[in-house]
Order: structure tokens, then C-alpha cells, then sequence
């Protein structure tokens, strides 16, 4: 019998033969018991470049692991064909082949170079951040990996995870979050190998949406690829050649990509502005949006502080839950003020993790070392978002707390990228807790504003889950070993 492609399957009958390429493996484990592995999931590639979705139950998957290895050929022989996934689908084809317990796969002897090696669907980033209504198939993207954050272990709530950062040839930039071992794909050392910064193609990610701002998530179908030799990447090493840095490894977390209309739209005020708004009693809750330069780093507080783990609240110590809190001298052509900037903010900010200012203090000269290190904030200019307390209204108090900060301009060497960071677009929001600079120094309790959304099932995130976008034009490419 001779083998059919992958696009002339359907359920129309029960015996049929195939040859494939294994392009990529994954386990899918149980969302209750997260050791426990329920199936082998494979992409098979034919000739024509055509993709199918395939599932090993894990009954059968032990016998078939040996053959069934990434980049093999194989014949595979009396399975089921049934109906793909209804969300996040990690290639684009309404079918899926199941195996079953008597389903054959058979290593090819001609492990032929001439047999398509990878296909992907790229999607642009405009495409990404302009709003989709489609959760039919999953993301696949391409990028120069401009920096990384470490992995943020994980709570009871919410799992542990990597923020990553990449650019394309335009210069926007887009985060992807990597979830559990996800995250593990590609590590701190990994980086530090690279003369320069390398190039990552990263699979099957589904598009978030969270404050008017679109990122990427990873899924259990997730696969991240460094320096892949395809077409796609040949204007991105274009871009790094001319540079030529070495890589380097920034704790960058929590950033997302921002649109041009977006930035474009934002009513900014002076500070003067805002000053004088306070005199007409605005409502508690109201929002400013204002650009300003750091003239001065302010130390009558320690910049960071030990806090329960569920809110802002200070208690004694017992583990390591150390939050940023560092107050800062502001100032633009009409007026200085006095800001507050907490956790991940501040981290932005700093570009460390507050346990490097933690470690710092515990030197004999730890104060020295901290106030040296926070003098790099100095010059610094960044739009941002305050909103007006009941601390500003009483007396008027000109010290607001930073509630979302949306662009940074310094200039800074990333992933061996020279960068004016002013044309980035960055938006951070102080997701963890909406906490203010008075609720701190009091000791009140906050009450948390953070949506904290799990990515992670079986298919993370689930089909359940909120993506909200439309059909743009996909590429498909495919690439011989």
C-alpha cells in the first residue's frame, strides 16, 4: 500500500499508511496530578509539507518512544483519524491521528536529507498586537532574543516562569512568558555562551491580552529553537552582524509590547499640571499619565521591604519575600514631585532583583553599596501613571505612588544590541498588588487587584482561558535538514 500525505486523511476509513517526520515531541501530563504523563504528543511533517497533530496514549507510548524521536522518518501504519482540537490547535489541520494499541511505526532505513526537516507558520507582530478574535491555532513566532528574566518559582496559585523578550527586524519587541518546564528550554547558561545574541523561533503560544496590551504564553506544545538555518532569520542576523555585542543577560521580567496608537494616544500632563488638578479635589481613583526624568534617588526609607506573601502588609521575617520600594525625585520642565515605585516596577527600573539589594545590605558597607548601585536611575526618563489616593488629597501631597509605568528611555546594551530604548514600547503594570506608598508605611492591609491566570493544563492555557483575536496573514514555510 502506498503511503498517502498527510492532507487526504480524513475518517472515511480505518486503514492507512504514512510517511513522516517526527518535527516535535511532547508530554502532556495530567492538570490534576502533574507527574502523571497521559499522552506522547507528536507534529508529523510529510513531504509536501503538509502537518498533522498526532496523540500516543501512555499506554502505548513506551513501545513506540524509540522510533518516534524528533527529526526520525517513520512509516506509520493502522491508527485512527479524528477531529483536531477545537482551541490552540499546534498546526493548522481540522484532523488528528490517534494512536492505537496496535498501531506499527517503523523506522525508515533512508533517513533522507531531501525530506522537509521543519514548517512553521509565522505570524507577524503587528498581526499579533492588532486584535484577534481567533483561538483556532496556536502562535508560532520568530525573533532576536534581546533579553531574559530568571525563573520566578511558583506559588500554591500560580506556577513557575521565564519572561522572555525578542525583537524583530523593525525593532518592536514582544514578550512570551514560558511556563513550568517551559521555562527550563532555555537557561542562564545557554545564554552566556552566545558571542552574540541569538535568534529563537518559539512554537504553539497563545496570544494574551491583559490592560490593552498583547503578549505570548507558552503551551505543553511549545518549542523553543536557537539559531535554526532558515530563511526567516537571515534579516535578524543581518541586524546582529552590524552590531556585533556580546549577549548579555538582563533581569527583565514582566514587559510587554506596547502599540505605537497606543502610546500615541496617551494624554501625558506636566507635572504642574497635575499639581494643580489636586487644588480642584479630583476623585479618589483618578489617573494621570505624565513623563518626567529622575533628578535624585531619595534614601529616608530603606528601598525594599519584608512583606506578607498575599499582601503588602510588613511582617517579621521568616523566608524570603523581599518587595521593592524605592522613592525617587522626579522632574520635568514645570515642576518636581516625589514618586513611589514598588516590586516589579522598581525591578524594571533597577534592571536586578530586589535579593541583589538584599544581599548587598548584609556587606559591612551595605548602605554604600545600595545608594551606589541606585545612582544609575539618575537621568533616567519614563513615562508613567499615578492615581490620585486619599494621601494626595489630604494636605495636598505632592508623593504619589507609581500604579503602571509605559515607556523607558535610557540607553542600554541588550542581547548584544545597541539600543535606544526610547523607540521601545514598554508597558509594565503593578499587577502583583495595588499597593501605595501610605498603605506601606502604615502597615494597612491592600487588597490585591492582581488577576493571576493559569497557562498551564494538559493544552495550557485552557480553552476557557480569554484570547481574543482576529485572522491575519499567516506564513508557511518549510525548511529541508
Amino acid at each position: 500500500m502506498a503511503a498517502t500525505s498527510l492532507d487526504q486523511l480524513d475518517r472515511s476509513k480505518k486503514h492507512w499508511k504514512i510517511m513522516v517526520r517526527i518535527t516535535r515531541t511532547w508530554e502532556v501530563f495530567d492538570f490534576e496530578d502533574g507527574d502523571k504523563r497521559i499522552s506522547l504528543d507528536l507534529i508529523l511533517l510529510d513531504t509536501h509539507g503538509n502537518q498533522m497533530h498526532a496523540t500516543v496514549p501512555e499506554e502505548d507510548a513506551l513501545k513506540h518512544e524509540r522510533v518516534l524521536q524528533e527529526g526520525n522518518i517513520c512509516i506509520i501504519t493502522n491508527f485512527n483519524v479524528g477531529s483536531a482540537k477545537k482551541f490552540l490547535r499546534p498546526v493548522n489541520n481540522i484532523h488528528r491521528i490517534f494512536f492505537k494499541w496496535d498501531t506499527v511505526a517503523k523506522l525508515m532505513n533512508d533517513q533522507s536529507n531531501n525530506f522537509p526537516m521543519y514548517m512553521f507558520s509565522f505570524k507577524t507582530f503587528n498581526a499579533i498586537s492588532s486584535g484577534y478574535e481567533e483561538t483556532q491555532n496556536a502562535t508560532d513566532v520568530i525573533g532576536i532574543l534581546i533579553s531574559m528574566s530568571y525563573i520566578k518559582e511558583g506559588t500554591p496559585s500560580v506556577s513557575k516562569r521565564r519572561d522572555i523578550i525578542i525583537q524583530n527586524e523593525r525593532g518592536h519587541q514582544l514578550k512570551i512568558t514560558l511556563w513550568k518546564k517551559k521555562s527550563l528550554e532555555i537557561g542562564e547558561d545557554n545564554i552566556r555562551t552566545f558571542d552574540i545574541a541569538p535568534i529563537v523561533v518559539i512554537t504553539s503560544t497563545s496570544v494574551t491580552f491583559f490592560n490593552g496590551v498583547y503578549a505570548l504564553s507558552s503551551t505543553t506544545a511549545t518549542k523553543v529553537y536557537i539559531d535554526l538555518d532558515i530563511p526567516e532569520a537571515r534579516p535578524l542576523e543581518e541586524i546582529i552582524k552590524c552590531e556585533g555585542k556580546k549577549t548579555q543577560l538582563l533581569t527583565m521580567p514582566f514587559v510587554s509590547s506596547y502599540d505605537d496608537d497606543v502610546l500615541d494616544n496617551l494624554d501625558i500632563k506636566t507635572l504642574q499640571d497635575m499639581i494643580s488638578a489636586l487644588d480642584k479635589k479630583p476623585s479618589m481613583g483618578t489617573m494621570y499619565t505624565c513623563k518626567a526624568k529622575i533628578c535624585e534617588v531619595l534614601h529616608d526609607f530603606k528601598p525594599f521591604y519584608y512583606s506578607c506573601g498575599k499582601c503588602v502588609r510588613k511582617v517579621i521575617r521568616k523566608d524570603n519575600n523581599d518587595w521593592y520600594m524605592i522613592r525617587i525625585q522626579v522632574e520635568d520642565s514645570t515642576h518636581s514631585i516625589s514618586l513611589v515605585v514598588f516590586d516589579k516596577l522598581a525591578e524594571k527600573l533597577i534592571l536586578d532583583p530586589v535579593e541583589k539589594l538584599v544581599d548587598m545590605e548584609k556587606q559591612d558597607n551595605g548602605s554604600e553599596l545600595i545608594k551606589e548601585e541606585l545612582k544609575k536611575l539618575i537621568g533616567v526618563s519614563f513615562t508613567f501613571e499615578i492615581k490620585i489616593t486619599p494621601f494626595n488629597l489630604k494636605d495636598k501631597n505632592k508623593s504619589f505612588t507609581v500604579s503602571k509605568i509605559f515607556h523607558i528611555n535610557r540607553d542600554i546594551q541588550i542581547g548584544g544590541i545597541h539600543e535606544n530604548v526610547q523607540k521601545d514600547q514598554i508597558v509594565i503594570d503593578q499587577q502583583d498588588n495595588d499597593c501605595s506608598e501610605e498603605n506601606v508605611l502604615i502597615s494597612k492591609m491592600v487588597t490585591s487587584d492582581k488577576t493571576n491566570t493559569k497557562f498551564d493544563t494538559n493544552d495550557a492555557p485552557n480553552d476557557r482561558s480569554t484570547l481574543t483575536y482576529k485572522s491575519k496573514r499567516i506564513k508557511r514555510t518549510t525548511y529541508k535538514k
